[in-house]
């Protein structure tokens, strides 16, 4: 099964910017609540396995209790565009 990836150029125009979730996700590792902002930090790549280049982007979400770590959690471009869209806030700053 073939699963859409995002090429480097796509994933870079996210960079920097702020993200909010539809719904809750279960990523696997931890839950992201809908409305939960997150921040697009970084881009991981790897290749698939019929070798052709895939990148994740990387998104840091914030807790809201100040004693709680920061998460950061990795959206191939399906989980992506399924449960978050860009945030009507500015992009964050470099």
């Amino acid at each position: 099964m073939s699963m859409e990836q995002f090429t480097l150029d796509e994933a870079k125009q996210y960079l920097g910017h702020t993200v909010i979730a539809k719904t809750d996700v279960d990523t696997g590792h931890a839950w992201v609540m809908a409305k939960e902002h997150g921040t697009v930090v970084g881009i991981d790549g790897g290749y698939t396995e019929r070798a052709e280049l895939a990148f994740c982007l990387a998104v840091q979400f914030w807790p809201e209790r100040e004693s709680a770590h920061p998460t950061v959690l990795f959206f191939d471009k399906q989980m992506f565009n399924e449960y978050f869209s860009l945030s009507t806030e500015e992009k964050a700053a470099s």
